[in-house]
């Protein structure tokens, strides 16, 4: 309950929690790919349209889920970016398509609140078929963590 998160949805509690935990990191690179062309370790992912694709410096060596099912997508400017192909140990590759205004730098929320949408560790636990502990207790160490008062 640390971390503001119910131990299970199984589990009636007599006080409501807070989730305190947001996960994120920004766009380092943007490519577009054409179709047919493949993003991903192998080739997982294949583009049936020409596609905006984003990079983050993130990935399963840090704790972002790779597989057998990733989060599914991230935030970025309170839209929701499907994440694309299989995530590597250091990067992972998200469709901008849909976000045209997307650029180098800007936030992207993993886990948290971003424009009134959210990406929450019970929702994520759900996609990748876990509880919402293990997600946030996968994190490691390498990612750099900002403690608020």
């Amino acid at each position: 309950m640390t971390y503001g998160l119910s131990p299970s949805a199984d589990f009636s509690l007599s006080f409501k929690l807070k989730p305190v935990l947001s996960l994120k990191t920004v766009i380092v690179q943007i490519r577009e790919i054409n179709k047919g062309e493949a993003v991903g370790y192998g080739r997982q992912f294949i583009a049936k349209t020409k596609t905006k694709i984003g990079l983050l410096p993130v990935g399963y060596g840090d704790g972002f889920r790779r597989g057998p099912r990733n989060f599914g997508f991230v935030l970025i400017q309170g839209r929701k970016a499907a994440i694309l192909g299989r995530v590597s140990m250091d990067q992972t590759s998200i469709d901008l398509t849909y976000i045209p205004k997307a650029q180098i730098g800007d936030e992207v929320v993993l886990i948290g609140k971003q424009s009134g949408e959210s990406v929450s560790a019970d929702n994520v636990a759900k996609t990748i078929g876990t509880i919402n502990y293990e997600v946030v207790t996968a994190l490691l160490d390498r990612i750099y963590r900002r403690y608020l008062d």
